[in-house]
Parts: structure tokens; sequence; C-alpha cells
């Protein structure tokens, strides 16, 4: 599912529990779920479509156990997420929009490509290895995002520095590594859901899709450098953005 990195610290006390925010991002993330795998299965015509079931129970389990961890640690991530957006960017807007339609476009090509064999007749199927290295990079997508939620307590869904509210810099857990691991997973999920469901042609919108995360990436790490006092200095400490070694 999708999801947003704004970098800011858990630092502060956490809230008890789930807010009406957090109970409403709830709703949506499973409504996403249920409405993405409908989708799959009218694109495939066939309720028979194996890995469209197996990509609900994969995401079932993850979301539970993901959902437990962040409840337990800062289920203040969770209200965040569900807030609306307050004083979004611009060109954030613009970018969202040219997102949605592209990571939507992964589950209705792979529907249609179980339904009409795209994959198999122009290449080869996909073998089961390439499934299941789907399945993995999903799942290690998964974890690195509750990580990531679990760390930051401010981890908004839109490119936003809102210091009225004490927004600071997020340090622990995979910040200690990476500036910006929620768009890391994202980057991952997209091409990972196109080859779990064994589709060659869904690798086209979900590697454009993870091309407009590394967009946004770098342009939030801009804004973050010149609103969010004490990025910089943490830049300077941790040096990579997405993928160490390289950016």
């Amino acid at each position: 599912m999708s999801g947003m990195d704004v970098n800011q610290s858990p630092s502060q006390p956490t809230a008890a529990g789930l807010d009406a925010y957090g109970r409403r991002r709830i709703v949506q993330v499973l409504s996403t779920l249920i409405i993405a795998v409908v989708v799959i299965f009218i694109c495939a015509g066939s309720l028979r479509f194996l890995w469209g079931w197996v990509y609900l129970g994969v995401s079932l389990v993850s979301l539970a156990f993901g959902a437990a961890y962040v409840l337990k640690h800062n289920p203040q991530a969770i209200n965040e997420r569900g807030r609306p957006a307050e004083g979004q960017k611009g060109w954030d807007k613009i970018l969202m929009l040219l997102y949605l339609p592209l990571f939507i476009s992964v589950y209705v090509v792979a529907g249609l490509d179980a339904r009409f064999d795209w994959s198999g007749t122009y290449f080869s199927s996909v073998p089961l290895w390439l499934h299941l290295l789907g399945v993995l990079f999903s799942f290690a997508s998964s974890v690195l995002t509750y990580a990531a939620m679990a760390h930051n307590k401010f981890l908004s869904m839109y490119v936003q520095v809102a210091g009225d509210r004490g927004h600071q810099v997020a340090t622990g857990g995979p910040y200690r590594y990476l500036r910006h691991p929620m768009y890391l997973s994202l980057v991952l999920s997209w091409p990972a859901l196109a080859l779990f469901l064994g589709s060659y042609f869904a690798l086209i919108p979900g590697l454009w899709a993870s091309l407009i995360i590394i967009i946004r990436t770098g342009m939030e790490d801009c804004t973050l450098q010149s609103k969010l006092p004490g990025y910089t200095d943490y830049a300077s400490q941790v040096r990579y953005r997405l993928l160490p070694g390289v950016w």
C-alpha cells in the first residue's frame, strides 16, 4: 500500500493509542487492499487466479503483524498518516496525481496479464522463483515500512513540515542508515508486486511508479534541508537518501 516519508522524530511522548485519524487510516488501508484484490480478480476474469489469493493472504498477515508492532511502539505514526494534508507543496500534488494511476495500473495490468497471458505469449511465463522473489521483496518492503513507522512519530502521507507541531529529525531505527527508508520500501514494492503476481508487463507501470517516488525523495530532501531544523546536520551524518553507497 502507499505511504510517504516526511522525516520527523518520535522523541516526544507518543499518544496512548489510536485517535480518530488513526482509526480512519486503518479503514483506508484495509479498504485499499480489498479494492486492489477486487480489481485483480475482475481484470483476471476469474477467482481461480492463485497468485491473487496468495497476495491477499500475505498482505493480511503483513498488515496484522505490522499494525500490532506499530501500535505497540508508536501508534502516533498511524494517527499522523490519517491526518489530512496541511500546507502540502504544489509539486507534491502534481507528483501524486501522476503516481496514483501508475500504482493502480500495476494491479490492472497484472490481472489482465493473468487473463490473457501476455507475458507467456511474448516472453515466457514467469517462473516460480521469480514469483517467490517478488514475495520476498514485497515482504522486505513491508518490514521496512513498519520499521520506519515505529521510529517516526510524524510520518506523514504528504510532503509538509509543520513546525507548529514540534516536528524534529528522526534518527532511530532505519533512519540511522537511510534518510528515507519509507521511500525505499515504496521503490521496492511496485516492481516486486508485478513479479509477485507474475506479470512482466506490470513491471512497466511499477517501475514508473518507483521513478516518481525517487523524484519525490530528492525534492522532499531539499525541502527538509531548507525547512526542518537539524536536518542538514543529520544529512551530513547519514549520507544516503535511498540506497547505501549509491544515493
